[in-house]
């Protein structure tokens, strides 16, 4: 069997999912609500909270938390699928999607990151002064921030993308923040590079 003729309502059926209609609960992360919808002709899903989905391998893989080799294991040993013949042309292009789709969400995770040490730095000293003023111990308070912020500097992508997913209403902002310090500092690097190539140029030339 193919990973395109395999049923993505069987799947999610095999995976432990339950089913209201074409509407499912996000079960991999006890969610409550109705807010994954299944398109059977499609043969996709997408889930309303994350604003993602795809096919059914993308599928095992979020909710497993598989990598894409350990899902196409469970999917020869639950669904019958053949991984030993061709990929198929839509097969093809699940794996590009899914690999185009994990670069792009890596991105994101390190701008968050780099955003919020950036922003952590700008506002310590006005929280010192801030905390200070309103009777508070504020090395004490900033230490338990900075320590906090060092076990996120330090978590493992599973975690940080945890506090990225439960963070929306700022998420973007700080994204940003990571965005253009990576952007400028991209392209310092490119003007350090132009100049150090036109001066070799120079030397030749001399």
């Amino acid at each position: 069997m193919t990973l395109d003729q395999i049923s993505i309502v069987d799947a999610w059926k095999l995976l432990g999912g339950e089913l209201r209609g074409h509407r499912g609960k996000r079960f991999w992360l006890d969610g409550d609500g109705w807010n994954v919808s299944l398109n059977s002709e499609k043969n996709v899903y997408f889930d309303h909270v994350d604003a993602r989905g795809g096919g059914v391998l993308d599928l095992v893989m979020v909710a497993k938390g598989y990598t894409k080799q350990d899902a196409l294991r469970w999917l020869e040993a639950n669904c019958g699928l053949d991984t030993r013949r061709p990929l198929s042309p839509q097969e093809k292009r699940e794996y590009a999607l899914q690999a185009a789709g994990t670069e792009r969400l890596a991105q994101r995770l390190a701008d968050f990151a780099s955003g919020l040490e950036l922003i952590a730095e700008r506002t310590t000293m006005g929280l010192y002064e801030y905390l200070s003023a309103a009777g508070i111990d504020a090395p004490e308070t900033l230490g338990r921030f900075q320590h906090q912020l060092f076990i996120l500097k330090t978590a493992h992508a599973q975690d940080l993308a945890h506090v990225w997913r439960n963070a929306r209403t700022m998420a973007g902002e700080v994204e940003r923040v990571g965005r253009e310090h990576r952007e400028h500092a991209e392209s310092v690097t490119r003007m350090i590079v132009d100049m150090l190539a036109c001066a070799s140029a120079t030397e030749i030339a001399a």
